[in-house]
């Protein structure tokens, strides 16, 4: 697997986690909009560079 390819991974994983708790907090009305998106921002790119480490680590 070439480097752009595990960007891409990364990237995808990013975006929909991000689009799943954003969305999730605003539709349940748990946070104001911008906490909800705050809150998405900060744990999709956590997940996501970490499953960037892990693709970059994992030896195949």
């Amino acid at each position: 697997m070439k480097l752009l390819e595990k960007v891409i991974y990364s990237s995808i994983l990013f975006l929909a986690i991000y689009t799943v708790i954003s969305l999730g907090l605003r539709l349940l009305e748990i946070t104001s909009v911008y906490n909800s998106h705050m809150i998405g921002g900060v744990i999709a790119t956590i997940v996501g560079m970490l499953f960037f480490m892990f693709l970059v680590i994992k030896k195949k």
